[in-house]
């Protein structure tokens, strides 16, 4: 979906769900996980909980997929060591998920350690090399580090996975710019200009960057 509405998830929830007991048992409970998903997002853990109970009861306590969701919750209610502590537990269990690597970065870079996030976020994308979201906060990370030329670096490994997506294109000439690579900044702000014609960002920066160019 193009916008993620948590809240409005929530309101059909329960009819969505009364209409599921007929799909198959991974459909519900992948439908139990969205919601629950949707009731942290709404910041209504009673809510979270009602999702999350027959998932526990269900599936085993030890299940690497009931963990993550238990650190969620922890997570949610500001419970960052006991979140990380659950999701290290389940990495020993399965070293190479992906959600739980990505849960377990999420608690770093709340707990601000903002370094080590990025020494796991790269961990993560030498191994998940396809993965835009991670590229993306991982890039993020170095632009408040003021690692421009890594950050520039990340959306250009994006830019090959998704080569005409103009707001990726706009953040990489905006890097480009900051660095000093007008001519290069120049060519992905007209680039996004042609997906987007009315990508105001990247029209104002094809003005600044001509000029910088033709300095």
């Amino acid at each position: 979906p193009t916008h993620y509405d948590p809240s409005h998830i929530l309101l059909l929830g329960d009819i969505v769900l009364s209409q599921s007991r007929s799909l198959p048992s991974i459909e519900h409970f992948a439908l139990l996980e969205q919601l629950f998903t949707a009731a942290l997002d709404c910041g209504n853990t009673q809510k979270a909980e009602s999702y999350l109970s027959p998932i526990k009861s269900h599936f085993p306590a030890s299940s690497v997929r009931v963990q993550r969701l238990i650190g969620m919750m922890h997570e949610s209610q500001g419970d960052y060591t006991s979140a990380s502590q659950i999701y290290t537990s389940a990495l020993s269990q399965d070293e190479t998920n992906s959600l739980i690597r990505k849960r377990l970065i999420s608690v770093l870079k709340a707990q601000g350690s903002r370094t080590e996030a990025i020494e796991k976020l790269v961990e993560y994308v030498d191994s998940v090399m396809q993965d835009v979201d991670a590229w993306s906060e991982l890039a993020d990370l170095y632009l408040e580090e003021g690692m421009y030329a890594h950050a520039a670096f990340c959306y250009e490994e994006v830019l090959m996975l998704k080569p005409a997506h103009h707001v990726f294109m706009i953040r990489y000439a905006d890097v480009c710019a900051t660095l000093g690579r007008w001519e290069v900044a120049l060519k992905y702000y007209c680039a996004s200009v042609e997906v987007c014609r009315d990508a105001v960002r990247a029209l104002w920066g094809m003005k600044v960057a001509s000029a910088k160019v033709l300095e």
